[in-house]
């Protein structure tokens, strides 16, 4: 991990020190630990472990959303639906109408809605499991992502694809139930990516790259 900076417009008290802790835990959660990114949390809240990288992201509108992080310059277009239990990393597009986390309702109980309360139920409720967005992955008009899959880095989703299944990074999937269509990028490239981690460098480092080439992307990162 990192060097974790939380803004000095975030809350400034003893809630410093369990920040850094639940951001940490978050990182482990998505499998970033060990990604050496420096974090550099613009908004925080505790209490609902929400944590704001992004200057994209309007945290007042998700004031209530629990155990999130939103990584640098990723955005959430109007519209859609953000879980709780969601990580995003960085650079990543969602767009209008999307559904993040959706929570599968449980079809073999009686009822899929809202019963009363029955002191004979034998199962305590279950918490909903972490639904991650890595880096660098955009997400169509309307699709869903289900609570608790994981999309790669660099993955793409298309406009209504309903994502039951994790994606592989720099996978593209489209339909319902969405299925990979291909790579972004060859073998060669896409493990190249993961390797360098470019999403973690500095937005100084990152401004050099010749974005749209993406072999010299690729040489340029491995020289550094």
């Amino acid at each position: 991990m990192g060097i974790i900076s939380l803004s000095k417009t975030a809350p400034i008290c003893d809630e410093t020190k369990a920040a850094e802790e639940a951001v940490i835990q978050l990182m482990e959660i998505a499998g970033w630990e060990n990604d050496n990114l420096d974090l550099e949390i613009n908004t925080f809240n505790v209490e609902t472990n929400t944590f704001i990288e992004s200057k994209e992201f309007f945290f007042a509108q998700n004031a209530s959303i629990g155990n999130f992080f939103i990584g640098r310059r990723s955005y959430v277009l109007n519209g859609g639906l953000l879980s709780p239990n969601t990580i995003i990393g960085r650079y990543s597009s969602i767009a209008n109408a999307t559904g993040i986390g959706v929570n599968r309702h449980h079809m073999e109980s009686l009822s899929t809605g809202l019963l009363p309360r029955n002191s004979f139920a034998v199962s305590p409720p279950q918490q909903q499991p972490y639904t991650v967005i890595g880096s660098d992955v955009w997400i169509g008009f309307g699709a869903t992502v289900v609570g608790g899959v994981r999309v790669g880095h660099g993955a793409c989703v298309g406009a209504g694809a309903v994502v039951t299944h994790d994606v592989e990074p720099y996978t593209v999937v489209a339909g319902v139930p969405a299925k990979p269509i291909r790579k972004r990028f060859s073998s060669d490239i896409v493990a190249a990516l993961l390797a360098t981690k470019w999403w973690a460098l500095s937005e100084q480092v990152i401004s050099l790259l010749p974005y749209d080439d993406i072999e010299a992307c690729v040489r340029f990162l491995q020289n550094l």
